[in-house]
C-alpha cells in the first residue's frame, strides 16, 4: 500500500495531528461563538440557578421531613417518592405543552412560561417549610417541585432554537454543565453549609432556614427568564436568517 500524501506531494505521517477544518471547530471558538448571543448567556445563568434549587430541595428534603415531622425513613419514603415524581413529571409534561402552544403565537412565551413557574413556586415553598402538617408540608412540596421545573423545556427549546445547526450538540453540553455541575454541586453543598452554620444555634430547625435560600434563587431564575425575552426574538431572527443562507 502507498502511504498517504497531502495535497503539495509532502508526506503526511498518520499520527500527526491535523489542523480543524470549517466543520471541525475548536471548542472554545464554538463555546466563545455561542457566549455572544446575550440571550444565551442569561440562558446559562438561568440553568445554574434552576438545576441549584431542584437540587437543593431534592436531596435535603428527606432531612427535612424526618428532623422537624418526625417520619422514619421507612414512613417518608413512598410519600416523597409520590410527591416529588408526581411534582417533576408533571411540571416538565404541562410546561412543555403549554409552552409549545402559547410559543407559536410568541416566541417569548417559552420563557414567560419560565418565569412565572419559577416566581409561583416561591409560596409553595413557604407551605413546604413552614407548615405543621406533613401532608400540607408535602403538597407543597410536591407543588413547588412542579412549578420549579418548569425552566427546564424552554430552555433547551430556546438555547436549541438559538443556536446554529452545527452547534447545537456544543450547546447541549452547555447547558448541561450550568445544570449538573453548578446545580448539582453547589445546590446541596451550599445548603448543608448554611445547615452547618446555623445548627448551633438553631437546632433542627436549621434545616428549615438552610432551604429559604432557595426562595430567593427561585426568584432570580424567574427574573432571568423574563430578562432573556430582551433579545430573544432578536436573536432567534437572526438565527433563522443565517440558516436560510447556508
Amino acid at each position: 500500500m502507498g502511504s498517504p500524501h497531502s495535497r503539495d506531494g509532502e508526506r503526511t505521517l498518520p499520527w500527526r495531528r491535523r489542523r480543524p477544518t470549517s466543520r471541525q471547530r475548536p471548542l472554545l471558538r464554538s463555546m466563545a461563538e455561542l457566549w455572544k448571543l446575550k440571550s444565551m448567556r442569561i440562558l446559562l445563568l438561568m440553568a445554574m440557578f434552576g438545576s441549584f434549587n431542584g437540587y437543593a430541595i431534592l436531596t435535603w428534603s428527606p432531612a427535612f421531613f424526618i428532623r422537624l415531622h418526625g417520619l422514619t425513613a421507612a414512613e417518608l419514603a413512598p410519600r416523597i417518592g409520590v410527591a416529588t415524581a408526581t411534582g417533576l413529571f408533571l411540571g416538565n409534561i404541562m410546561a412543555g405543552r403549554i409552552s409549545d402552544v402559547l410559543g407559536a403565537r410568541d416566541l417569548r412565551w417559552y420563557m414567560r412560561v419560565s418565569g412565572f413557574g419559577s416566581i409561583l413556586a416561591v409560596p409553595f415553598l413557604f407551605v413546604f417549610l413552614f407548615s405543621n402538617n406533613v401532608y400540607a408540608a408535602l403538597a407543597g412540596l410536591g407543588a413547588t417541585q412542579l412549578l420549579l421545573t418548569t425552566f427546564m423545556p424552554p430552555l433547551f427549546t430556546i438555547s436549541l432554537t438559538l443556536a446554529p445547526v452545527r452547534l447545537r450538540a456544543t450547546t447541549s453540553m452547555m447547558m448541561g454543565m450550568a445544570l449538573y455541575v453548578v446545580g448539582l454541586s453547589f445546590g446541596p453543598l451550599i445548603i448543608g453549609m448554611l445547615n452547618d452554620w446555623l445548627t448551633p444555634a438553631e437546632g433542627i430547625t436549621a434545616v428549615r432556614h438552610s432551604l429559604l435560600i432557595v426562595a430567593a434563587t427561585l426568584t432570580l431564575c424567574g427574573l432571568l427568564s423574563l430578562l432573556a425575552n430582551r433579545w430573544i426574538v432578536a436573536d432567534a431572527q437572526a438565527a433563522t436568517a443565517t440558516r436560510q443562507m447556508t
